[in-house]
């Protein structure tokens, strides 16, 4: 089985992604776990040290910035959704796992447009906006 494992930028959404993986490998040690994140989040230096590899798209948070950032982040969202379609393509995973965060949403957005199964993980008592907006 191959499985993607997206989101990111704190570490409230990456390390339930990183436990999820560590139980899909005990649980069958063939299954491929691909992380896909940004490369100014956390997962950029905690996934390769963990021993996953990661692709990355471009995203940007949207929630306590300013009016620029929020623009910003709303325009580089359009890309992350092309970068999320490429990986998609590429990787071709049995199942998308979206925990949480802006680098999830893209990714979870395009594999349910392209009918890859989704699961979305919220690990909050307060869903973020992301995991909101994709429920």
């Amino acid at each position: 089985m191959r499985v993607i494992i997206a989101g990111g930028g704190t570490g409230g959404h990456l390390f339930p992604g990183i436990a999820i993986a560590e139980e899909l490998k005990m649980r069958d040690p063939d299954t491929e776990v691909i992380f896909v994140g940004t490369e100014h989040g956390i997962e950029a230096r905690v996934i390769p040290r963990e021993g996953y590899p990661i692709r990355f798209l471009a995203a940007e948070g949207l929630v306590g910035v300013s009016l620029v950032r929020k623009v910003r982040s709303i325009f580089k969202m359009f890309f992350s959704l092309f970068d999320s379609r490429r990986i998609l393509k590429e990787v071709k995973p049995d199942i998308v796992i979206g925990v949480g965060g802006y680098a999830s949403f893209g990714t979870a957005l395009m594999a349910t447009l392209m009918s890859i199964p989704l699961m979305i993980v919220e690990q909050n008592s307060v869903p973020g906006l992301a995991n909101r907006l994709l429920g």
